[in-house]
């Protein structure tokens, strides 16, 4: 009977450790802020609630056992007199409020990025919906995307057990190379409204490349040509915000399903230009969708604008170099990849789009998964279904020559052919090797290379 209830007691305490915007008194444990009566511009948050710690501002100091068991909107005086109302920290707040490490991605900026990867998961998806972040940091784009893909794991108990993390439906795997970013990270995710979101991110320490393609190998997803396998993708998005993210596109694009996104965060309009080029020279399979800048601004972030990266066909009407204008309109990359490799006059074009702001600092450039039915001749199901029609028009050529044969043998009974049916012969040869050869030749011509915009 102890037992039971120490049981009931502990699964009670377990569920008070999460909280929702509805909950209604503050425990230990809880961050809380706390905004002037008079001056409401004016806000702080307390580090986690505990009976022997003081909140201090230059208004005076309220202790926690005072605001323990207290509700949101409750109004505490310090002890200087200046009244205090108490509220629950919002998404936006916390982020900006809690200590950090490193510069954060702000709120606003890290809501428009989730909304731009355009997550959608029901409880207990199969398979989950995956994410990766290459880049913790400070843990702030980290906890939104928790928050983003929380409706398919609200179905399970907290905290998880093992076999509950096996059955989520939505899963952010969040890595970096600094294992102290990474602890942080995970306890700002930890400290935000009781932990609510915190099993739905696994963190991660170490390279971003070798990590998705242990997993690919792990799960029995990776590519083998020498057994003919294409691979398989697991992720829905890949995030990458850390230097030369254009090193990491090809593990990216190894284990992005088909239409998955790949998000690179730079500081520099030139690193998002850098991935385009690297994309186009190494035949990455990924689409370029958009390129966006985030102008920054007062701390949370400050809207959107569109840049116009492309590579642009110079069209030089003399030998005279081209002027910044004229190169910028000069004809627009409406060329596949494979017809602009042939050609050496194309340039890299950064501008911002005319007239196209979104309602915040770095950039941020977007590519999504081509197909992997088709990707070209160079993958082994193509080259399996090239060879094996290469292989039956052979043998038609055989068969047509064999059949040829034995109508000659058969009209000159036993007598050597006449010159016209050895002619005929012959020609039936030489059609059937053209054929097979021209097939080969279109066959071939199928192999994509580079990168294009998204039609």
């Amino acid at each position: 009977m102890l037992l039971r209830r120490a049981l009931q007691l502990t699964k009670s305490l377990a569920s008070k450790r999460h909280v929702s915007s509805h909950s209604q008194k503050f425990e230990a444990g809880d961050r809380v802020t706390y905004r002037h009566h008079s001056m409401p511009d004016k806000v702080w948050m307390t580090t986690p609630l505990r009976e022997d710690k003081i909140a201090n501002c230059n208004e005076g100091a309220l202790h926690h056992t005072d605001i323990i068991g207290c509700r949101p909107r409750d109004i505490l005086a310090t002890n200087k007199g200046a009244e205090f109302r108490l509220s629950w920290p919002t998404l936006e707040e916390y982020v900006v409020k809690v200590p950090r490490l490193v510069t954060p991605i702000y709120p606003l900026d890290a809501s428009v990025i989730v909304s731009l990867l355009d997550i959608h998961v029901d409880a207990g998806a199969s398979p989950p919906l995956e994410i990766f972040e290459a880049g913790t940091g400070h843990g702030s784009l980290t906890l939104a995307l928790a928050r983003a893909v929380h409706a398919g794991n609200s179905h399970l108990p907290r905290p998880m057990t093992a076999e509950a993390k096996a059955q989520r439906g939505g899963i952010i795997h969040s890595l970096d190379r600094s294992s102290r970013h990474s602890r942080a990270a995970r306890d700002v995710v930890r400290g935000f409204r009781r932990g609510m979101y915190s099993d739905n991110v696994e963190f991660y320490i170490g390279d971003p490349s070798e990590w998705m393609r242990s997993q690919l190998e792990s799960r029995g997803m990776a590519a083998n040509p020498e057994e003919e396998k294409i691979g398989e993708g697991f992720l829905y998005a890949v995030i990458l915000d850390l230097p030369s993210p254009e090193e990491h596109l090809a593990a990216a694009a190894e284990a992005l399903i088909p239409d998955g996104i790949v998000c690179v965060f730079c500081p520099s309009i030139t690193q998002v230009a850098s991935c385009i080029s690297h994309a186009r020279k190494h035949g990455l399979p990924l689409v370029l969708d958009k390129v966006l800048e985030f102008p920054g601004g007062g701390g949370t972030g400050a809207g959107l604008r569109a840049w116009d990266v492309r590579f642009a066909h110079v069209r030089a009407r003399s030998d005279r170099p081209l002027s910044v204008a004229e190169a910028e309109n000069a004809e627009d990359m409406t060329k596949n990849a494979e017809d602009m490799t042939k050609e050496k006059n194309y340039e890299m074009v950064c501008r911002p789009s005319s007239f196209e702001n979104f309602v915040g600092g770095g950039f941020f450039g977007m590519f999504r998964r081509k197909s992997r039915v088709g990707e070209g001749a160079g993958t082994a199901r193509n080259l399996k279904a090239i060879a094996r029609r290469a292989e039956e028009r052979a043998e038609a050529v055989k068969k047509k020559l064999a059949e040829a044969a034995s109508v000659a043998e058969e009209r000159s009974t036993g007598e050597t052919a006449s010159a016209g049916e050895a002619a005929t012969i012959k020609e039936t040869v030489i059609e059937g090797e053209d054929t097979v050869v021209e097939e080969r030749i279109e066959e071939s011509a199928l192999e994509q290379s580079g990168i294009t915009h998204r039609e």
